[in-house]
């Protein structure tokens, strides 16, 4: 909280220093391009969060049904009948080679799912930086716009002068033209 404060009070510090309203303006219109496109890129992480989360979980259920399927399934025969009975010995060398290729796939899965989870991660913590940055523009847009309100305060009491001024001005060279035309 204490630090939320400081950011807001050195943010109005810094917008009290622009001198003009169109200082103010270029500003704030700085500050808005820059939060357009955090605002888009946060969406656009987001996105890509979602996404890389739907394929780990669905790693992870390929991972899983597979480890339970070879835990379920795994070689059932007996090692010593397959010794003495040839077609045994040929469907249990085919049945290493499948293992072998499930497992090729699964270590694949595996490290996808690693890459994933780490690019994740690293999304995340963008996101986290990008949040940030979001929530500061927004207290220098604050300060900018109050910045602003205040300019234009001070414009338009000097505008209301002004006119006044004219106003007397004019109606004075009226009398003035009034008083030479009648003499």
């Amino acid at each position: 909280e204490q630090a939320r404060q400081e950011r807001e009070q050195a943010a109005l510090e810094r917008a009290a220093a622009l001198s003009d309203l169109d200082a103010a303006v270029a500003a704030y219109e700085a500050l808005n391009a820059e939060l357009q496109e955090l605002t888009f890129r946060v969406g656009r992480l987001r996105s890509q969060i979602d996404l890389y989360e739907s394929r780990s979980r669905d790693l992870r259920d390929v991972i899983r049904d597979r480890a339970v399927e070879s835990y379920m399934h795994g070689d059932e025969r007996e090692a010593l009948s397959a010794v003495f009975n040839p077609e045994m010995v040929q469907q249990s060398i085919i049945a290493s080679e499948v293992l072998a290729l499930a497992v090729d796939t699964d270590s694949s899965s595996l490290d996808t799912l690693l890459a994933t989870t780490a690019e994740m991660d690293r999304l995340r913590g963008d996101l986290r930086v990008d949040g940030d940055r979001v929530a500061d523009l927004r207290v220098e847009a604050y300060a900018v716009v109050v910045r602003m309100n205040e300019l234009f305060a001070t414009a338009q009491a000097e505008f209301t002068v002004a006119d006044a001024y004219f106003v007397a001005a004019s109606a004075a060279l009226v009398a003035v033209l009034h008083e030479f035309l009648i003499t």
